[in-house]
């Protein structure tokens, strides 16, 4: 998606890295606590903005084995979260014009963030001893299964990794602490909630919940389940469906301004392969207006294992089999299934 080199008429130089940046979801050091605000409202946060100048579209991608530089320079705001192009992704604001990256926004990968002076709380692993700096630290957390959440102290050069969150000290002086979103935590993630909206028809199965966040739960751990209607009746019930319907049916606001119905869909195949075709080994297409809608079709159709989105025709999903061959289409999304 990015370029490697940047051309200029007398000279080449090398681009840095964009992988993704340190950040700080301001007063939510953890992603679902950060996920519920941003339901309600914007949230002011941070990010290292060192490498921004170069973003110009899609998502800056984590580093899967590392954490990158620590600490956050540029305020940012937070507006949104879901998956584009089936990466999953915190959407951001930024200050700057609406030339600037994807007109004014752009897309960070959710993996990882931290919080300057501010200490997690939660089950201890273990503390290792003569960490030096807080990007080390966290890396000791993404190597450590288990692991959650860390905490490193500058003063005692001491690494504490948490396998849980139960809450946080805020003003500590000379701590950093973050917390770790697992890929296959971040992917299966619901989509931005439909308010008011309806999926009719693709039932598989009616069960209870409480809150729509519990029914994207079960949606995500039940197989067949692709998108979700909630409904705030009878202490709330959630319908599990096969896939999401072209167009939601819209249903009438309450007084009260709660939500009656709440809807989504989950993407549950592998991550995008952005500018890549698959060759052959085509099934069917179908007319999809966005490359995440592809998945959906692919698991509910007999043998298809991969697809290919292009803006052919009006935006086309291309189902295929196994599709073990690929080459460079400017503009196409390619993924397989789980």
């Amino acid at each position: 998606m990015y370029l490697t080199f940047y051309e200029a008429p007398s000279f080449k130089c090398v681009k840095p890295n964009l992988g993704a940046y340190f950040y700080d979801g301001g007063r939510y050091s953890d992603h679902t606590l950060l996920e519920v605000a941003l339901r309600k409202q914007p949230v002011s946060s941070s990010v290292n903005a060192d490498l921004l100048q170069y973003y110009k579209s899609g998502v800056l991608i984590d580093n899967e084995a590392t954490c990158d530089v620590i600490g956050v320079n540029h305020e940012i705001l937070t507006v949104g979260f879901g998956t584009l192009n089936g990466i999953p992704s915190w959407k951001v604001k930024n200050q700057w014009t609406t030339s600037w990256g994807d007109s004014g926004y752009a897309y960070i990968e959710r993996g990882y963030q931290g919080v300057r002076n501010v200490e997690i709380v939660g089950t201890t692993i273990k503390t290792i001893g003569t960490v030096l700096k807080a990007q080390s630290c966290c890396d000791k957390c993404l190597q450590e299964a288990g692991c959650k959440a860390y905490v490193w102290k500058s003063s005692a050069e001491t690494c504490t990794l948490k396998s849980s969150i139960t809450g946080e000290n805020r003003g500590v002086a000379s701590v950093y602490s973050g917390s770790i979103i697992s890929k296959a935590e971040s992917l299966q993630v619901c989509a931005v909630i439909e308010d008011n909206v309806d999926y009719p028809g693709n039932d598989l199965e009616t069960a209870t919940a409480a809150t729509v966040e519990k029914c994207c739960a079960l949606c995500t751990t039940y197989g067949k389940c692709n998108a979700f209607t909630w409904s705030k009746f009878a202490g709330g019930m959630c319908y599990l469906k096969s896939k999401e319907p072209v167009e939601g049916t819209s249903q009438t606001p309450p007084a009260d301004g709660a939500p009656c119905f709440r809807s989504s869909d989950i993407y549950k195949c592998q991550a995008m392969q952005v500018n890549v075709d698959f060759k052959g080994d085509d099934l069917i297409n179908v007319p999809r207006s966005q490359p995440r809608d592809c998945c959906v079709f692919c698991r509910v159709t007999p043998f298809c294992q991969s697809f290919t989105w292009t803006d052919f025709n009006g935006k086309t999903c291309w189902l295929k089999g196994a599709a073990t061959t690929s080459h460079t289409y400017i503009g196409a999304y390619s993924a397989h299934l789980n």
